[in-house]
């Protein structure tokens, strides 16, 4: 992890999947509080992410004027990359908390 970290920086996609997976481990090992933790950590580089696409999609629906059109700001217009990521992130999250009681399944 921290070589990743060094190389392609804290925010990287490669990083939130490599703490997912090591919440994954953590979560066989039945170490739901590290597990959480991982999935926590994942979780606030894939929503980071998702805004960045977010704010280049917005920008790439400017017209000329520099104003948004309408139709841009229809909330299923935008889709991230990250969606997949970030709801099966959630899941296992839900289920480590719901291990340690955090949480109400």
């Amino acid at each position: 992890l921290s070589l990743y970290i060094r190389h392609v920086g804290r925010f990287h996609r490669m990083v939130s999947n490599t703490l997912h997976n090591m919440g994954n481990i953590h979560a066989e090992l039945k170490q739901w509080s590290e597990a959480s933790s991982c999935y926590r950590q994942s979780l606030a580089i894939l929503k980071r992410k998702e805004e960045q696409e977010r704010s280049t999609w917005l920008q790439s629906k400017r017209n000329e004027t520099g104003d948004i059109s309408p139709e841009s700001l229809d909330p299923h217009a935008f889709v991230s990359s990250m969606n997949e990521d970030i709801a099966f992130t959630l899941q296992c999250l839900g289920s480590s908390l719901a291990e340690v009681g955090e949480f109400d399944v």
